[in-house]
């Protein structure tokens, strides 16, 4: 699906937000014909994402680092607030670590001069390390940086810890779903803590809908998106 194929789809189901990524806007370069198509669309992209990975000793820091800074002025020129990053797969050893560190360092205070937040997904490898989040966020510090909670990556036991345990951090949340067969669907029960989450706290963060399943595409996004409307106040949605 082309970028302005998704955007298509987007309104069809009624959508007034979309996420962005690093691989539909590739470069800074490219935002400008990105803006022109959301606004025909009357679309907006308050979120955009990253992919990267500055655990790869394969690969130079630096260049990790520059290819993310990339991202955050494409973000910045789309006019997104918040940004979707993760620490990568490649290693969790000690020196992992420490490159994430500084990768972070610098992409925290780049993103805050942009006017950008950074949120940490638990997407994996260190990302989705319980205990050595928490640690991350306090190293690097300042309010620029939060978490996004995405369910796919997350055990259940490890899923409904983490909104206990970073509660005051999170300022995204990703919805994974694979299938659309109802409230007792797996899917459902899956998503319980996120819903309760989002009742209980009246969340008022950002919110995607990333749909994996087999079935009808436009099905499975509606019912996603349906079932977090049911726990999200009126008028709180972004």
């Amino acid at each position: 699906m082309s970028r302005l194929q998704f955007l298509d789809e987007a309104r069809r189901l009624e959508f007034r937000a979309v996420e962005l990524c690093d691989r539909t806007v590739p470069s800074p370069s490219h935002a400008p014909e990105a803006l022109q198509e959301l606004a025909a669309k009357n679309l907006t992209t308050p979120s955009f994402a990253i992919r990267n990975d500055f655990t790869d000793p394969t690969r130079p820091l630096e260049l990790e680092i520059d290819r993310a800074r990339q991202g955050l002025q494409t973000a910045s020129q789309l006019g997104a607030h918040i940004v979707r990053i993760w620490t990568g797969t490649a290693s969790r050893t000690p020196t992992a670590l420490t490159r994430v560190e500084a990768a972070f360092n610098d992409l925290v205070a780049y993103a805050h001069r942009l006017g950008l937040m950074l949120a940490v997904e638990t997407h994996g490898g260190l990302s989705s390390d319980l205990d050595i989040l928490p640690r991350l966020l306090g190293h690097v510090g300042a309010p620029g940086v939060g978490v996004c909670i995405d369910g796919g990556y997350l055990p259940g036991s490890l899923f409904a810890q983490a909104f206990e345990t970073l509660a005051d951090r999170i300022v995204h949340l990703h919805v994974k779903v694979h299938d659309s067969d109802g409230p007792g669907g797996p899917d459902a029960t899956r998503h319980a803590p996120l819903l309760t989450f989002v009742r209980d706290t009246n969340y008022g963060g950002y919110l995607v809908i990333e749909y994996e399943g087999s079935g009808p595409r436009d099905l499975g996004v509606s019912w996603a998106r349906d079932l977090v409307s049911t726990a999200w106040t009126a008028g709180s949605l972004h």
